[in-house]
This record gives C-alpha cells, structure tokens and sequence, in this order.
C-alpha cells in the first residue's frame, strides 16, 4: 500500500481544521499556506472531503472549512479511503479476477491478514488522537516522521 500524495495533503488539510477547533472555519487560503499544499490541489481535496462527509463549509466573507463530525469520529483510514479507496496490500483482495489463482494461492490468506491489520491500525487513529499526540509534527509520509507515525501505530 502506498500513501499518495494526494492523501498526504488531505491527511494534512484535516489534521490543520482539527487542530484550529470547530469554533470558526479556517479558509481554504489559511489551510493552503499552513499544510503547503498547492491552492488549487486544496480545493479539490476540500471537495472530495466534503462530498464524503468528513468536512462541512461555511460561505461567505468569514467562510471556511470545517470538520463534519468530532475528531474522535474521523479515523485516518476514512481519510485514506476517501482520497484513494480503501487501503489494501494486494489487488486480489478488491478485485479477485485480478489473479488467475485466487481461492488457491498459497499465500493470499497472508494477504488478507496484511490487509486486515492495515484497515484495523488506520480505523484507530482518530484524528483527535493525533491532535492530542502530535501536536507540533507536521504528517508526512516520506519518511521524515516514520518513527512518530509508527509509534502511534503501535500504541493504538
């Protein structure tokens, strides 16, 4: 499985409004800048998470972006499928014509299991769970904060 750098962003975006609260949206301006993330890029992803529920947005001169629901309710694996469909660790597991030896290859029960812990470990981190532990690293998954993430792995 790999994190693409669109999920990167959103984990990102996501991470920024959970830190800034629900009491006033953050524009999509304030989250660009902040999480580095391409104005255009931002918007799009913006979009994607609204459209999943995951964030609401406010119009106007004071508008902005907010989370839909609490950060205990957003686990990183939501943020995952949304921006790339569900994590999996080989493509037999969403589509089984994909190998001709499906139902009879000797280590596809491996996979599932691959598969099995990822999507457990990614539904308990929450957000807030980050917020409360991470509070000042920036998420990056090329390899800058791979000790941090492992640990949170590890510890939920």
């Amino acid at each position: 499985m790999e994190i693409k750098r669109r999920t990167d962003y959103a984990i990102r975006m996501m991470l920024s409004i959970a830190k800034h609260g629900n009491q006033s949206p953050l524009s999509i301006n304030q989250i660009s800048k902040s999480d580095d993330v391409p104005y255009q890029f931002a918007r799009s992803i913006q979009h994607d998470l609204v459209q999943a529920g995951l964030l609401k947005t406010i119009r106007g001169a004071h508008g902005g972006s907010m989370l839909a629901k609490p950060a205990d309710q957003i686990s990183l694996f939501d943020v995952v499928a949304t921006m790339q469909g569900p994590p999996v660790f080989s493509p037999c597991e969403l589509d089984p014509s994909w190998c001709q030896r499906f139902g009879v290859c000797s280590v596809h029960e491996v996979w599932h299991q691959l598969d099995v812990e990822i999507r457990t470990r990614l539904q308990a981190i929450s957000l807030d769970y980050l917020v409360r532990n991470l509070k000042d690293v920036n998420l990056c998954f090329q390899g800058k904060v791979l000790d941090s993430v492992e640990k949170v792995t590890a510890e939920a």
